[in-house]
């Protein structure tokens, strides 16, 4: 028991005792209060400004550009003229290249007449034939040295019905005709002739992309190099005599020649046939000098992947290649020959390199490489034993073997 004072006033004070009861449960505690808002939170400093980025190094210089090539030639538009071009360079037999930088380009329409323009052209021109056909009645006379150049043998055609015309009479050096055909059907006539003999012979003409077709009565020739040299490229002659003699490809000297003259020939494809049995057959590549005077210059003529046939009526004769008269050389090298009565024939200074004679009859001298029947000497059946063997024994004739190997020389340059 406890005891405790309590005052009443300020005089008396009493004595209670207190007796102790049980301590009741505690009270339930009250609810918790709610949490206050959370205070604001502070703005976040300023990022700090980036550093400034470093100046890219310079960048090295580009590499010079290649120079741009030629332009081609550029094609017609209707019957509008070419494009300017920056002349025509060509091959030829002693420099290779005859510069026309500096020349002039003249178109001769359909209606034009191809004699006219030559008369007013000036050397070193160029006359750029048109798509379509010229039909002339005279010779066209090439007097100076000019391009005549056509749109190709399928586009450009030069035709003529005249009798005893030169299509094309060329007697100047230094003329290139290109990209264009030539059809004669007149009697005795040229398709085109390159005539050196009125002054000194000519060196440096060319043909380029040339087809001549001659079909009429009389002598018929397809192209001839008369005193004269230069070079051709890609050439079709096909040359038809009803009644005469008949040449596709010819080149020799005349007696007057001053000089030895030198063509150079790749890709020929000549044909040349006689429908009568005339006394003189065709010949389809006909090369050498003309006259026996002496002392003689000779025409030389180099043959590479060409064709020579010549197709005769069965009383005459044909040639596929044929080096005639009195002088001068032939060199052949994979070369095709076709005739029937020689596929070679004439003096025996040609040389075959590599050729095929169809036929295999040839009075050419050297055969480097080429096989000729008429050269093999026969072997009978009985000189040989079962397993094709020749017999050591027995008479089978001369068999001589030649074992040299030939090196084909280029010839000398002129």
């Amino acid at each position: 028991m406890n005891t405790i004072y309590v005052t009443l006033g300020q005089a008396e004070t009493i004595k209670v005792a207190l007796t102790p009861g049980y301590i009741g449960q505690s009270g339930y505690s009250g609810k918790s209060g709610f949490s206050g808002w959370s205070g604001t939170s502070g703005w976040s400093g300023q990022s700090g400004w980036s550093g400034q980025s470093g100046w890219s190094g310079i960048s090295g210089y580009s590499g010079w550009s290649g120079q741009s090539g030629w332009s081609g030639m550029s094609g017609y538009s209707g019957i509008s003229p070419f494009s300017s071009l920056n002349g025509i360079i060509f091959p030829t037999v002693q420099t290779d290249t005859l510069d026309l930088t500096a020349s002039n380009l003249i178109y001769v329409p359909i209606a034009g007449d191809i004699n006219t323009y030559i008369t007013n052209a000036t050397a070193g021109d160029t006359l750029v034939l048109a798509s379509g056909t010229y039909t002339v009645t005279a010779d066209i006379s090439v007097n100076k040295n000019i391009n005549i150049v056509g749109q190709g043998i399928e586009c450009t055609k030069i035709v003529s019905s005249t009798g005893s015309i030169k299509v094309l009479h060329v007697i100047s050096d230094n003329v290139r005709l290109s990209g264009f055909s030539v059809s004669s059907t007149g009697s005795s006539s040229y398709g085109i002739l390159i005539d050196g003999s009125l002054g000194t012979v000519f060196s440096n003409v060319v043909l380029e992309n040339i087809n001549v077709t001659m079909y009429g009565t009389g002598a018929q020739n397809g192209i001839y190099y008369f005193d004269a040299g230069g070079y051709c490229r890609n050439i079709t002659v096909s040359a038809t005599s009803v009644d005469s003699v008949c040449y596709g490809f010819s080149n020799s000297t005349g007696s007057n020649a001053e000089a030895e003259t030198y063509l150079t020939i790749y890709n020929l494809n000549s044909i040349a046939s006689t429908l009568s049995s005339a006394s003189s057959g065709p010949t389809a590549i006909d090369v050498g000098s003309s006259f026996s005077i002496t002392p003689h210059p000779n025409s030389n003529t180099i043959l590479y992947n060409s064709y020579g046939k010549g197709i005769k009526n069965s009383s005459n004769y044909a040639y596929g290649l044929n080096l005639s008269y009195f002088g001068g050389t032939c060199i052949a090298y994979n070369c095709t020959f076709d005739a029937a009565s020689s596929d070679v024939g004439g003096i025996s200074s040609v040389q075959l390199y590599d050729c095929t004679l169809v036929n295999g009859t040839s009075s050419a001298s050297t055969y480097y490489g080429t096989v000729v029947s008429s050269k093999i000497k026969t072997i009978a059946i009985s000189n040989l034993t079962t397993d094709g063997f020749i017999k050591t024994s027995g008479s089978i004739g001369t068999l001589a073997i030649d074992t040299t190997v030939y090196e084909p020389a280029l010839p000398a340059t002129p």
